[in-house]
């Protein structure tokens, strides 16, 4: 299992395709920087870092990580069926629209990865 971490560790990462919807893309990344004070959405950099990175290992990198990966588990953790963050995510999501969740799941994809 060690080998198989460090073999994985030396590899470079890629971010995903960016969206042709500029709209959406910068809906996401409003929200992702700056939340939305309106509903009382904080911005998803305020834990998970800027620029995507996260804060191991309370926060997971979200950089470059596909779009539909990242909305299944957004909807995951507002129907509490995913449960592992002590039901952070599920306050911040019950207060996002489905646009919303698109919106920044797209964003995250097209985010330049840093190590």
């Amino acid at each position: 299992m060690e080998n198989l971490g460090a073999f994985y560790d030396a590899q470079d990462a890629a971010s995903g395709a960016v969206s042709a919807n500029k709209e959406l893309l910068e809906i996401g990344k409003i929200l992702y920087h700056g939340g939305n004070i309106e509903n009382g959405v904080p911005a998803c950099a305020s834990c998970h870092g800027p620029t995507g990175s996260g804060v191991p290992p309370h926060y997971p990198m979200l950089a470059g990580q596909h779009a539909e990966y990242t909305l299944v588990q957004l909807n995951l953790f507002n129907t509490g069926d995913r449960s592992n963050d002590d039901g952070v995510m599920k306050k911040v999501l019950t207060r996002m629209s489905g646009e919303q969740k698109r919106a920044v799941s797209e964003y995250i994809q097209g985010m330049p990865l840093t190590k």
